[in-house]
This record gives structure tokens, sequence and C-alpha cells, in this order.
């Protein structure tokens, strides 16, 4: 269901190569939802903001990524592109 929306019509539909960061994950609605940060990482998301247990969303993420070749891939490539915009942004040194 994510995927439709993140990358199917976001990226792929409308082209849009920016971050994708996620609204508040404390929310009502997303926190009734099982490991919701794993499936909006999953989806294509980039940053996870305010998960309700920081630690536990950790946990769950490491744990899938340890153990999804799939998703590794995506969180690396994640990370690679989070660390790109820091350096265009003047936000990290690329020495």
């Amino acid at each position: 269901m994510f995927e439709t929306i993140v990358t199917d019509l976001l990226k792929d539909e409308l082209g849009f190569k920016g971050l994708i960061v996620t609204d508040a994950m404390n929310m009502g609605g997303v926190i009734a939802v099982p490991k919701a940060a794993n499936k909006a990482v999953a989806a294509g998301c980039h940053i996870i903001l305010m998960p309700v247990d920081a630690k536990k969303t950790h946990s769950e993420l490491l744990a899938q990524y340890r153990t999804d070749t799939a998703f590794k891939k995506q969180v690396d490539e994640a990370a690679k592109k989070i660390i790109r915009m820091k350096i265009v942004l003047g936000l990290l040194s690329a020495n």
C-alpha cells in the first residue's frame, strides 16, 4: 500500500528525486500499524520522523536490515542520499 504512493506515484510517475520524509510516526492512525517505520522505509521513505518508541523502532529496523537484503540495499541507498544532501547543503564535509 505505502509503496504505491511513495515509489509508484511520487518517485516513478512524478519523477521526484529528493529526500522523502515521513510525517510524525506518533500520530494516531500510524501507531496502529505494526512496524510502520519498516513499511515506510520499504516503500521508499528516507527519513522517519518521531517514532513513538525510538529504541523499539531502531531495533525493528536493524533486525530487518540484517535479514532482508532488499531492505538493506534500500536503507544503504537512503543513507547515501542523506549524506550527499548534507554535503551539498554544507552541513557535512566531504573530506
